[in-house]
């Protein structure tokens, strides 16, 4: 969705004063809005947040050397 969207409002900007096209947004989050909607990106979000809280609670878990 994102390369149609780019292409659809700015590829004559993009060609005139670039010279190049570029396919995806600017930074990760709003990529992943316009790909895989809010649903997807709050998903996400709440996915990182309960790995770093499970990491900070159980940090033994995420211990490899320890025998």
């Amino acid at each position: 969705m994102v390369p149609q969207l780019l292409k659809d409002a700015y590829w004559n900007d993009m060609k005139t004063q670039m010279g190049y096209y570029f396919n995806n947004a600017h930074n990760f989050f709003l990529h992943q809005l316009l790909t895989i909607g809010i649903v997807g990106v709050v998903s996400y979000i709440a996915l990182l947040i309960a790995l770093i809280v499970k990491a900070i609670r159980k940090p033994d878990i995420a211990d490899f050397h320890s025998s």
